[in-house]
């Protein structure tokens, strides 16, 4: 188009330009690429077809992986962007959220419950170009099959050392499932 790359910075792990002088506008326009949305004056310069997933582990409950897991489709969503909000949690607190408060769901969103079944069928029959997967709190085969398909295992915690133990729990279920991939 003509004008000056003025900086080049991540957005959900793709890498993007800024041409032009940026705008402080908080408009924003779809990208070449069609289905993400960036500030304006953005421009996509690679992906690829990637369906990022992005999963929510820690095996002690409590930490904030619902909120955080259905503050972040939120976003994406509200930008334009599909995504499909899988609940692994037993008391499936997404999908009551969705059933109690559907004029809250934005249209772009997709929310399933998939406790006691097969998480990675779900995360693999996923049609959205973002997956985000709120596990339960615990460590079980289903928890180490969503964290082997996962792009990226988000970790919350509060600040005290029983988090933090958990945390590397789940950070040891990582590793193991690198090996195995």
């Amino acid at each position: 188009s003509g004008e000056d790359v003025v900086g080049t910075w991540y957005l959900f792990g793709s890498v993007v330009k800024e041409t032009g002088a940026r705008s402080d506008s908080n408009e924003f326009s779809r990208s070449v690429a069609g289905s993400y949305l960036l500030p304006s004056g953005y421009q996509r310069t690679c992906f690829g077809d990637l369906m990022p997933t992005l999963v929510f582990a820690s095996s002690k409950g409590g930490v904030g992986k619902t909120t955080s897991a259905l503050t972040l489709a939120s976003v994406i969503s509200h930008l334009g962007v599909s995504t499909t909000l899988i609940d692994a949690d037993p008391n499936t607190p997404l999908a009551l959220w969705a059933k109690r408060f559907p004029a809250n769901v934005p249209a772009n969103l997709t929310i399933q419950a998939a406790f006691r079944t097969d998480v990675a069928e779900f995360i693999d029959s996923a049609k959205d170009t973002y997956v985000i997967v709120d596990l339960e709190g615990s460590r079980n085969e289903e928890v180490s099959v969503a964290i082997g398909r996962a792009d990226l295992v988000l970790i919350p915690m509060k600040g005290n050392q029983l988090d933090a133990d958990e945390a590397v729990n789940v950070i040891k279920v990582i590793r193991k499932q690198e090996t195995i991939f």
